[in-house]
């Protein structure tokens, strides 16, 4: 009979009856591990075919099976288990329920759920426990993954710094394996050494820092072929080194899984124990999806992180450039606060929206813009045009304004992002250098200069021959050898000209400004300045002088320089 505490029944004639009954209580099956335990002696008094294929060798007679059952429970969880089950059998506990671990002699570990209840006689004294022992292997191990990275997932969500990922990621899997120091290792691309970024550590020092594997080619080949290594006990591995530092130190176990990016092993994830343990034969599929999980997070953070540093460079670059950065929506309306533009104009953040901006351009640059902004956006093409902006103080400067569509995945223009950059100083020396342009054309248009160069290299002059004879030069003559130029310079004039050639050709300056006397032949003398500068080759080397003549016969000043330090009569 079945009684409520368990399984009641009388004379030892009914054993074999009794066996029977709870055998139908636990009925469910081949694929779990009936037993039965006579609580007296604590022997076993029967064992389920289950047996075999889950513990993985066969039950032989029913002592040897009890032998083998215990034996194969995992040492950290074996007390544990026999601390359940005595209250069971000293009829103390009307159920026993406990997980433990297992390990086949394959090597692989198995979960068991192991229930049982007790079986009384008439007196109630407990004569035997039944009970069934389940494999949930899958299921256990579901369950760890899920809580597992549940945790991981709750961790990582307000961190967004890579390395705070890492570090996290790091304790997570440290703890949930307890171990003593958990890490994320790189791996260079000889594939002979690693550099430790991040690493958390409880028991054992941290290892951050670049490390050899170069004396353990068999751990290398390993892991480059992206194969997890575990070591249950590094006194006994065949590895030299089976991770960073974990040969030689106190480090006692370690799990090193890899992962692979474009065919090469680009990370080597490590757990290092303080003491021999056994690593489940699959816990390297765990630790790799986790650790993947981990990267991708720390690799978009590492992304952003990169993005904020190059936003604020750029933030920065615009401050330093004085540049006007802004906003416009599809439709090219300038949207947004634009606040550079507001403190520049002075105009209100409101009054710049859409196309109030045009107001701050000066009129006559203004009529043409609406009609290039408008093809800009037809035609998604930079916008690039130069423009006067009024300044808050009424002042107009010249503006380079730049404008590029940003485009969505479908294609289409989702805004506009440009920059004014202050270009008044540029178009200012524009508008000089082309008045002083206009102002040459006329001098040489009237003979007041001659544009000429020497050629210190070939050793000859040139010049424009257009003005020849105001200089008392032959109509069709454009150079000379330097020696015979040399002989139309007044005789009284001519050993400061050597010097002040020979000074250019040492490198002594730059500058080539003088007066002297020409003399041709049949012509007046014309007293002339020269106004020079060196030349020099991409080297630096001194090649020749560029300048232009000046006829000064006409004005009456017969030795006059530029320079207020250069004398009339040449030298320096």
């Amino acid at each position: 009979m079945v009684a409520t505490a368990g399984i009641s029944s009388s004379g030892d004639a009914d054993r074999s009856s009794r066996r029977q009954a709870a055998l139908r209580y636990l009925a469910g099956g081949a694929r779990d591990v009936f037993w039965i335990v006579d609580t007296a002696t604590q022997q076993l008094l029967h064992i389920g075919a289950g047996f075999e294929r889950i513990w993985g060798r066969g039950a032989g007679d029913l002592r040897a099976a009890q032998e083998i059952w215990r034996d194969a429970i995992l040492p950290e969880d074996r007390a544990t288990r026999d601390r359940a089950l005595l209250p069971l059998i000293q009829g103390r506990s009307a159920t026993y329920d406990c997980i433990y671990r297992i390990v086949r002699p394959d090597g692989g570990v198995r979960w068991i759920r192991d229930r049982g209840w007790p079986v009384l006689d008439d007196a109630g004294r407990v004569i035997e426990a039944v009970g069934v022992a389940e494999d949930v292997t899958e299921r256990q191990l579901q369950l760890q993954r899920a809580q597992l990275l549940a945790h991981l997932t709750d961790t990582l969500r307000v961190l967004n710094d890579p390395g705070e990922v890492l570090v996290a990621t790091s304790e997570a899997l440290g703890r949930f394996y307890g171990v003593a120091r958990a890490g994320f290792a790189q791996m260079l691309p000889d594939g002979q050494h690693v550099y430790v970024a991040h690493d958390w550590s409880d028991r054992l020092p941290s290892i951050e820092g670049l490390h050899d594997l170069a004396a353990d080619s068999a751990f290398a080949a390993a892991v480059s072929s992206g194969r997890p290594v575990l070591v249950d006990d590094v006194a006994t591995s065949p590895f030299a080194t089976v991770g960073p530092q974990s040969r030689g130190s106190e480090v006692r176990s370690a799990a090193s899984v890899p992962l692979m990016r474009d065919g090469r092993a680009a990370v080597v994830v490590f757990l290092h124990g303080d003491q021999p343990r056994m690593w489940l034969r699959d816990c390297g599929n765990l630790i790799e999806e986790v650790a993947e999980r981990a990267w991708a997070v720390a690799e978009r953070a590492r992304a952003a992180q990169a993005l904020r540093v190059s936003e604020g460079r750029y933030r920065a670059l615009v401050l330093a450039s004085s540049s006007i950065i802004w906003l416009a929506d599809a439709s090219g309306r300038l949207s947004g606060g634009q606040a550079e533009w507001a403190d520049f104009t002075g105009m209100s953040p409101a009054g710049l929206e859409g196309f109030g901006w045009l107001s701050a351009v000066h009129p006559e640059d203004r009529v043409a813009l609406p009609g290039l902004w408008q093809n800009c956006l037809l035609t998604k093409m930079d916008f690039v045009v130069e423009y006067r902006v009024r300044r808050r103080d009424g002042a107009w400067r010249w503006f380079r304004s730049r404008g590029v569509p940003v485009l969505g995945a479908d294609g289409r223009v989702t805004e506009w992002v440009g920059m004014l950059s202050d270009i008044h100083e540029r178009r200012e020396a524009e508008a000089r250098a082309e008045a002083a342009a206009q102002q040459l054309v006329v001098a040489i248009d009237n003979g007041l200069i001659l544009p000429w160069w020497v050629d210190l290299v070939a050793r000859e002059v040139r010049w424009h021959p257009a003005r020849n004879d105001e200089f008392g030069l032959p109509a069709d003559l454009a150079a000379l050898p330097l020696e015979v130029w040399l002989k139309t310079v007044h005789r009284d004039d001519l050993v400061r000209v050597r010097g002040l050639l020979q000074d250019a050709l040492s490198e002594h300056r730059e500058r080539f400004d003088i007066a002297f006397r020409l003399f041709v032949p049949d012509r007046p003398v014309r007293d002339v300045i020269c106004y020079g500068a060196i030349t020099r080759n991409e080297k630096g080397r001194v090649v020749g002088i560029a300048g232009i003549l000046q006829n000064r016969s006409d004005a009456g000043r017969a030795r006059a320089v530029a320079d207020p330090g250069q004398s009339p009569d040449g030298g320096g």
